[in-house]
């Protein structure tokens, strides 16, 4: 049984007990190891807040296998992902999606249920290129002195204005001018 906390009536968090949820297709069920928790005033009476999760996934759906017992990030947007406005990006838009917390059960539980296509893999250390960085922020030095860069003098054409454009035109003029004149 999952055990999970809601906001009651004097605004104080209830323990309530859960059937474990069961993972559908493309579902994860997470055991949560820690929860990112909204502004409690923003959390309706009766709901389970949380909008965010990390945790262990403890059971896959069909065409999730790739998720078992790794440790994940359950982020508070589940769009749709097949929608336009998900295909351009605006995923916090999605008519079809869904937040935790707000439109559904909030993270504050032992376990939940998440879409697998949303995860972050967190077990993979980040391998970045080249050499490791130094131990301490004292010890780091920049790879080169640090010069001012030098501002070129300005020079009447740099001026917006009218007499900038005449200037430009004329080259262009004279520049197709040259042209017409080799052929």
């Amino acid at each position: 049984m999952a055990r999970a906390w809601r906001k009651g009536d004097d605004a104080t968090l209830s323990e309530l007990t859960l059937a474990d949820p069961t993972p559908g297709e493309g579902r994860v069920l997470v055991e949560v190891e820690g929860a990112a928790i909204d502004p409690f005033a923003a959390t309706p009476r009766g709901r389970v807040p949380g909008v965010a999760a990390v945790g262990r996934v403890r059971a896959v759906g069909a065409a999730a296998g790739e998720w078992q017992d790794a440790r994940v990030l359950v982020p508070m947007l589940a769009p749709c992902g097949e929608c336009d406005r998900c295909r351009r990006g605006g995923v916090a838009l999605c008519p079809d999606g869904a937040a935790h917390g707000v439109d559904g059960p909030g993270t504050l539980a032992t376990t939940i249920a998440a879409a697998a296509r949303w995860l972050v893999r967190l077990e993979a250390p980040l391998a970045l290129p080249g050499r490791p960085p130094p131990r301490s922020a004292a010890s780091w030095r920049w790879p080169t002195p640090l010069r001012p860069r030098r501002r070129r003098a300005a020079r009447a054409d740099d001026r917006p204005g009218p007499g900038r454009d005449r200037a430009r035109a004329a080259a262009i003029l004279d520049a197709a001018g040259r042209r017409a004149r080799r052929h």
